[in-house]
Order: C-alpha cells, then structure tokens, then sequence
C-alpha cells in the first residue's frame, strides 16, 4: 500500500462551504478504509463540533486531532492526550487581559466543555 494513512483537514478540505461532507469525499474516504488507509482528522476545532458535522460511522474510522493538537484521541495507538496550558499561564493571560478591556467577552475550552462570561447559542456559533 502506497499510503498507509491519511490525514485530513476539516475546514476547507473535507467539509464544503456548507459544513457538510461530500458524496464525492464520503465514497473516497469509504473506499480508502475498505483498501485499509487509516484517517486521521485534524481541526481547531472541539469535539463536538466535530460530532456534529460527521456522522458516527465516519467517526469510528479514524483518529482525531483536535485544538490545533490540544488535544489527540488516536484510535490507531489507543493514545488519548490533553495537552493543557498551565492554570498560572493562563491565570496571567486573563489578568492581563481584562486589566487592558475590563469590558471583554471571552471563552475557554476545556477538555470539550466551552465556558464564557456571556450566554450564547453554541449552535449559532460552530
């Protein structure tokens, strides 16, 4: 086999403009799998982003990279990984921040769980 494993963005490269998969991408992606490519999907992205743009039997195919590499859930080696920035870090960076915009809207992620100072629609804003 000439490509053991694939490697796919989401944004751009395997979803269209509508945040879908295509046919043409779905049956490409089918017939690799059934050859034996694995996949592994790679996103900025949280998971259940992901979650809602491919459906499950496309889900059990790969591996995932999630957070720009925050975060890997590799099915191929049983690796499931955090990588976190540390809690001082990230304490300084919101102290600065909100000593330069007191008025600042901001969010974090966490291990798939969205937190921000204002209420919003999650679905609005995949």
């Amino acid at each position: 086999m000439k490509f053991p494993i694939i490697v796919l963005d989401l944004d751009g490269t395997l979803l269209n403009s509508k945040k879908e998969i295509s046919k043409r991408n779905y049956n490409a992606i089918m017939n690799c799998s059934n050859m034996g490519v694995k996949f592994i999907f790679a996103t900025a992205r949280p998971p259940r982003a992901v979650r809602s743009f491919i459906n499950e039997e496309m889900l059990n195919l790969g591996s995932f990279v999630y957070y720009n590499g925050a975060y890997i859930d590799c099915k191929h080696t049983g690796i499931n990984k955090y990588i976190s920035i540390e809690s001082e870090v990230t304490a300084e960076l919101l102290d600065y921040c909100f000593h330069c915009n007191p008025d600042l809207d901001l969010s974090l992620e966490v291990k798939d769980e969205w937190m921000t100072l204002m209420e919003y629609d999650y679905s609005a804003v995949i």
